[in-house]
């Protein structure tokens, strides 16, 4: 249950410069949407919901803004969205804040947040990087924390759940068409604590005033202790020099080149691994092309080129497979995707 006394201060002012020309003196970018339909301002009520009742919700912006964000969140109290009488940046500003909302609730917690920053889903920024044909480039989340301590009403059970939670997600999820293709179509690839050492901002691990680790910080210990060595090597996309080979009556030599990945989760690199190259299925009598090529690969959709160059080559259409540590020296945790096969046309 939330608590009655906790309070969210949503600071609304600028004057619609560092986004210019797309944000003006009547628009800055806490009003306008950038990946979606809300609008900036928006997004942060909604996240602040299932914490912090609208009823608590106070917005403090400039009389510019006063009446749009008063459109744009109609959840929130009329009386409760205000404005400055003057800009005297941040600290005069929370003042007058806190003094209003103390005449309210002399017990109130206060919690204050940006209304211009971007908290997104990762498929949904998946999405754009797809878009926009990134989407075969790994996701890295960096600083990534729970700033949610106990004096503002957060209990560590609450807190750890949500953390297991949020850790589970960011290790597994997938999608078929929006993950990345190197990491077994994962949407993120790496994330990082914010910091284990900040004596201030560790995310409530320990407590910064005793140095002793916080029931937070022993739940963050043992799940990650828990985390399981993974390795996953397979190759994922086969492409040919030249790109596009043609028979002009001379049998051509061609090189292929494969992108071999490891979706496993560790950051040391593991192998050497071997790959080899198949003129066919290796199953059902493909001749292997030139020798075997080595890779060594980190997890987390690591990536890496092994090369052979296939000489005398006519034209059609030949079936490549390509296999990954034939040998199974490396222990995996899928060992059936090792061997993938290609199409590669040579045109008449």
């Amino acid at each position: 249950m939330a608590n009655s006394h906790l309070h969210g201060l949503i600071l609304a002012g600028g004057r619609g410069t560092r986004f210019w020309p797309r944000s003006r003196t009547h628009t800055p970018k806490q009003l306008l949407s950038f990946l979606g339909a809300q609008s900036l301002i928006q997004e942060t009520a909604e996240r602040l919901e299932p914490m912090i009742p609208r009823e608590n919700l106070w917005v403090l912006t400039n009389r510019h803004l006063e009446q749009e964000i008063r459109r744009q969140l109609p959840g929130v109290p009329r009386r409760q969205i205000f404005a400055e009488p003057a800009q005297r940046n941040t600290a005069p500003c929370l003042g007058l804040a806190a003094q209003v909302i103390y005449e309210r609730d002399p017990e109130a917690i206060l919690g204050v947040f940006p209304a211009d920053h971007h908290i997104g889903n990762p498929a949904r920024f998946r999405q754009w990087m797809k878009d926009r044909g990134y989407r075969e480039k790994p996701l890295y989340l960096s600083e990534y924390g729970i700033l949610m301590p106990p004096d503002y009403g957060f209990e560590a059970p609450r807190v750890n759940a949500y953390m297991n939670k949020t850790f589970d997600y960011l290790t597994t999820a997938t999608s078929a068409t929006l993950g990345y293709p190197a990491d077994g179509n994962r949407l993120v690839q790496k994330w990082s604590w914010y910091s284990v050492t900040d004596q201030t901002y560790n995310g409530w691990l320990f407590d910064s005033g005793n140095g002793q680790m916080t029931a937070v910080g022993r739940n963050y210990a043992a799940h990650t202790a828990a985390v399981a060595v993974e390795h996953d090597l397979a190759p994922w996309r086969l492409v040919t020099d030249p790109a596009s080979p043609h028979y002009a009556g001379q049998p051509l030599t061609i090189q292929l080149k494969v992108d071999v990945s490891n979706a496993g989760n560790l950051a040391a690199k593991i192998g050497p691994a071997v790959v080899r190259f198949y003129n066919g299925n290796p199953a059902q009598g493909g001749q292997q092309i030139g020798a075997d090529q080595t890779v060594q690969l980190a997890g987390c959709g690591d990536s890496a080129v092994a090369a052979v160059n296939w000489a005398n080559v006519g034209p059609g259409t030949h079936a490549i497979y390509v296999r990954v540590d034939p040998g199974n020296a490396i222990t995996e945790t899928n060992e059936t995707n090792n061997t993938q096969s290609f199409s590669v046309q040579v045109a008449p």
